[in-house]
């Protein structure tokens, strides 16, 4: 092993890191540095010394093949494209579909991470898995967007993922992960460096010219010798020079004294981002080149390795190379390289190096180019396809086509959240011809960007000015940009600016304008939100008609659906529009409607997969840098109760109104009053459900009426009560689903006596059980049975009660839960039996969280530090888990997860 100087600090870390993976214990490091600091270097060497094995798969980002959608992560995962399961195989057609093997449309940046994180899992829990991305900052966007994903996960799953990056990228998902940075050696390792591994000698004064001038990067102690003659390094005057740009001098010194031949294929492989030795052959024969001979020169120069896999000795290399080749050495390189692949597998690559290839307009390349958008399309979505629209116009020598192209790329780059390209490609399109629809589009474009960087009311009032302008030559355009303004609207709140500015300028579809499914339900909806029609079934029809209406604006149909008490229609949907837009939407689209779904499908009661759909969003968010609709995350929050819930809440509740978010303000109040009421704690439910049905919000107010009416009854407050169940007769009354008919009756059950409550209950069981609605059921068995109990009646309540712990705990709602275990221990129960599997679903989503940290063995702080929580939450958390578990420590809480086994027979803990 060839000798390592210094980094004993970084080497512990990386090794303290590495025998976590053994451990099974996986996390996320990004390692920092300027070029040529030795990142790469400590890397390899901290794998190769680690105490025990591990698996290691490694991939290398490249200037050239950001336009190649996945290319990075196609690096990274080929050792993990070996099926060993089905399960395996269902995340392995994910990958293939990406990278072009196998035919069929891949899923986003969000399903390709849970693939790849999936069979990474798998691959650790047969033995510790490392996955190294160097040079991350020139990995393709596509697979940025995984990365970023996949390092929120790797923790959970057990892998351990390294991104090498250099100091001058300023990714935000870099900046959220823990950090190593590496700064120059100290001037002792750095001289042993200098005087071991340069062999000739130096004088003195260029020694110490050279150690001054590297500030301790062991790229340039080992290069800049090279660079120059030692008399002319001596004379060199002392100015701060860019070291990267010092090394890449002395990189093409050097290359400078290579043979034509071998700066030729050294070229075809700098050009060559792919590493494929095969096709570096089939380049060299292309090019006249005797490929051995040119590959032993550049082995022996120490340019480059060719084994398996084509590597340069590094990053810069291979920089240089192509930055000082000729521009006609460089075009005859991307010919030769477009010639001898595969247009069957490869025709999109095909067509980038001819484009690269070309000095000036061609259309048949730009046409090309434009064919080879379409594909990147289906494979790999919109960022892919606007790279090569981008390209496509600059070739474009028809002012009209060049415009057109130039429009399509500024949408995708839009749809791609790459704001600033496709500014400067809107620019292009509306310097050519364009006609009035397409400057529809260009307006449109422009007023979406805007309204990610701007206030909701700002938005807004560019979308609808937007409309104005194209409502007659693009009527479509114009009832999307609404639309887009009536969300927005929506978010902000029934109250705001951004509302009234919004209802004041709709106007009905144009009766000489074929009215579309879209323009009917932005007709209705309007109407509905305005007071001027009683329900929304007509715009419920119009998203039947077109299911296309939720996938575009999934916040507007979750509002139609749920007010219609529409939900299991709505979960329906919900899983079609994630379907939908992973493949074809943009990600602020596919964010929104990962909330919905999760939202929906927390209320049915699987709140398991309600939590991954929310990690889902926050890991999206975080990676395309927009902020997650929390909505979904407050209610499983309120669900699940447990120690700080409602800090978590009032704190949610306070910013949304500093923030201007009326939407986001009665959900948290919503659940706030969800919370207390499942604690006992009537009173503060009833302020908290007072404000969310104050506040109004379409959504919000049906679900808090209910949330009042318990209050209320519990507080004594019977006329309260009474009239908020006249406000929610009066919205179930236009619902003929049995949940809305079901909710109906159990709340009119609270404020009525005798043979009448107990008829409403029994409507509202008969109702609500022939639905997926595990809480409002559960909740009505509750109330059911804790109104026989006050009857005397104990027998009968305790089979309700019975029904409501075991639905309550399925679903994670552990306040619930443990005030259903009251009300039967009133009874005369005192335990119950659980079936196999069910003593987990006693831990919230958050105390599970913890637990698994503890028994990772980490400490308070540290999981507060993970989970935003405060040392003294986390070991309420703690304790709330050793009652539930049976457990004293932290000890007995690792030996149980390794274990893994549970009761089956548990005493409930007390209420």
């Amino acid at each position: 092993m060839a000798r390592f100087y210094g980094r004993d600090e970084e080497l512990t870390f990386l090794h303290t890191l590495f025998a976590r993976a053994q451990a099974g214990h996986g996390g996320a490091l990004t390692v920092r540095g300027e070029p040529g600091i030795g990142k790469t270097t400590l890397l390899k060497h901290a794998l190769a010394t680690v105490s025990k094995p591990v698996e290691v798969l490694w991939a290398s980002g490249s200037q050239w093949e950001t336009d190649f959608a996945y290319a990075t992560l196609h690096q990274l995962c080929g050792p993990l494209l070996v099926p060993s399961d089905d399960e395996a195989s269902r995340h392995l057609i994910v990958l293939q579909r990406a990278f072009g093997f196998r035919d069929g449309t891949a899923p986003d940046a969000v399903g390709l991470a849970s693939a790849f994180a999936s069979l990474a899992a798998a691959g650790s829990a047969r033995g510790p898995l490392v996955c190294v991305v160097d040079d991350v900052q020139w990995a393709d966007p596509a697979s940025t967007h995984v990365l970023k994903i996949a390092a929120s996960r790797a923790e959970a799953d057990g892998f351990v993922l390294v991104l090498v990056a250099r100091d001058s990228d300023e990714a935000a998902f870099l900046a959220a992960l823990p950090r190593l940075t590496l700064t120059g050696l100290p001037e002792r390792d750095a001289r042993a460096l200098l005087r071991t591994e340069f062999r000739a000698p130096l004088d003195e004064r260029v020694h110490e010219r050279v150690l001054a001038e590297a500030r301790g990067n062991p790229l340039a102690l080992l290069e800049l010798p090279r660079s120059v003659e030692y008399a002319d390094l001596t004379e060199r005057p002392d100015a701060r020079t860019v070291l990267s740009a010092r090394i890449e001098g002395s990189v093409q010194e050097r290359a400078a004294l290579l043979t034509q031949p071998a700066r030729s294929l050294l070229l075809a492989a700098a050009t060559d981002p792919s590493g494929d030795p095969e096709l570096l052959r089939r380049a060299a024969v292309e090019l006249g080149v005797d490929h051995d001979s040119a590959v032993q020169a550049l082995t022996m120069a120490e340019f480059l390795d060719v084994g398996g896999h084509v590597r340069f000795r590094h990053p810069l290399v291979r920089s240089a190379v192509y930055r000082a080749a000729h521009a006609e050495d460089r075009r005859r390189v991307h010919l030769a390289l477009a010639d001898v692949m595969d247009s069957a597998s490869d025709s999109d690559r095909i067509a980038w190096h001819r484009a690269q290839a070309a000095t000036e307009p061609d259309e048949g390349l730009a046409a090309a180019l434009e064919q080879a958008a379409n594909l990147a399309r289906q494979r790999a979505g919109v960022a892919a396809a606007g790279a090569f629209l981008e390209r496509s116009a600059a070739l474009s020598p028809d002012p009209a086509r060049k415009a057109e192209r130039a429009l399509a790329a500024a949408e995708e780059k839009t749809a791609a959240d790459e704001r600033d390209t496709a500014l400067d490609l809107l620019a292009t399109a509306e310097a050519g011809p364009l006609d009035a629809r397409q400057r529809a589009r260009a307006h449109l474009a422009r007023a979406r960007i805007a309204a990610v960087l701007c206030s909701k009311h700002e938005a807004v009032l560019h979308l609808v000015r937007v409309a104005h302008r194209t409502e007659a030559t693009a009527p479509h355009l114009a009832s999307e940009a609404r639309l887009d303004a009536l969300g927005m609207a929506v978010l902000a709140g029934r109250g705001s600016e951004a509302m009234r500015q919004t209802l004041a300028t709709m106007s009905a579809p144009q009766p000489t304008v074929a009215v579309s499914a879209a323009d009917t339900f932005l007709d209705r909806l309007t109407a509905w939100l305005r007071g001027d029609t009683p329900d929304l079934r007509e715009a419920l029809h119009a998203l039947r008609r077109d299911p296309r209406i939720g996938v575009r604006h999934p916040v507007l149909s979750a509002l139609v659906w749920t007010e219609s008490w529409e939900w299991e229609a709505l979960l329906g949907a919900a899983r079609q529009h994630v379907v939908t837009a992973r493949r074809y939407g943009p990600f602020t689209g596919l964010s929104q409607a990962l909330t919905v779904l999760a939202l929906a499908t927390a209320l049915a009661g699987d709140t398991k997969a309600a939590a991954e759909l929310v990690r889902e969003t926050e890991a999206l968010a975080e990676a395309t840098g927009t902020a997650p609709l929390p909505h979904a995350r407050l209610y499983l929050t309120a669900l699940e109760g447990g120690p700080g819930a409602g800090d978590l809440l009032t704190a949610a509740a306070d910013q949304a109104h500093e923030a201007g978010e009326g939407l986001l303000y009665a959900t948290a109040w919503w659940c706030t009053a969800l919370l207390h009421n499942s604690t006992g704690d009537y009173a503060a439910a009833l302020t908290a459900a007072r404000t969310a049905v104050t506040a109004g919000e379409p959504g919000i107010t049906c679900l808090a009426l209910t949330e009042l009416v318990e209050a209320a009854v519990r507080c004594g407050a019977p006329d309260e009560a009474e009239a908020a169940v006249a406000q929610l007769t009066a919205r179930t009354a236009v619902a003929v689903t049995p949940i809305g008919q079901g909710i109906g009756h159990a709340v009119r059950a609270l404020v009525a006596d005798g043979t009448g409550a107990e008829q409403h209950y029994e409507e509202a069981l008969a109702s609500l059980t022939r639905t997926s609605a595990v809480v409002p059921t559960a909740r009505a068995h509750l109330q059911y049975g804790a109104w026989l109990r006050r009857q005397g009646r104990r027998q009968d309540a305790r089979a309700h009660l019975s029904t409501a712990s075991r639905m309550f705990s399925a679903a994670g709602a552990g306040a619930f839960a443990s005030q259903a275990t009251a009300e039967l221990r009133a009874t005369g129960a005192l335990a119950v039996r659980r079936a196999p599997g069910d003593c987990p679903d006693q831990l919230t989503h958050q105390e599970a969280r913890v637990a698994q940290l503890a028994g990772n063995g980490s400490t308070s702080k540290e999981i507060g530090m993970h989970l935003h929580l405060s040392p003294r939450t986390v070991d309420a958390h703690l304790r709330s888990i050793f009652r539930k578990l049976g457990i004293t420590s932290r000890r007995q809480l690792r030996d149980l997860a390794a274990q893994q086994g549970d009761p089956q027979h548990t005493q409930l803990p007390s209420g």
